[in-house]
């Protein structure tokens, strides 16, 4: 599920999964840097589901047949994506003004693969 919605392929736009909590993923850790591990079970504790539905679910699970195990790995690949750190975009190279023509053309392609990987990143 990584793969499928934060992977560099994904096509999916940021937002189309998420998981509604009470309280913000600070308040929840407690100003800790939690493992995505540690906070898929903190955002599985009924007490901490913003949603109705998701929060129901989970009431009559038994009922719906489903194995824990499938909803714990599903919420553990959600906040693996959820707290993955964004690529940091890549600082343009400067060209010096005392450089000659070819050192410039040479900055220039530099530039423009720069720029390209940016926008990679940033879609």
């Amino acid at each position: 599920m990584t793969d499928l919605f934060g992977g560099e392929d994904s096509q999916f736009p940021d937002g189309t999964c998420c998981i509604n909590l009470t309280k913000t993923v600070e308040d929840l850790s407690g100003g800790k840097n939690l493992t995505s591990d540690m906070m898929a079970k903190i955002a599985r504790d009924q007490a901490n589901i913003a949603d109705f539905g998701l929060n129901y679910m989970f009431d009559v699970q038994k009922e719906l047949v489903l194995n824990p195990d499938v909803i714990e790995v599903i919420y553990r690949a959600i906040c693996k994506v959820a707290m993955q750190e964004p690529v940091p975009l890549q600082e343009l190279p400067v060209i010096p003004e005392d450089a000659d023509d070819d050192k410039k053309d040479e900055i220039n392609e530099q530039i423009e693969e720069v720029k390209k990987k940016n926008e990679d990143i940033e879609k």
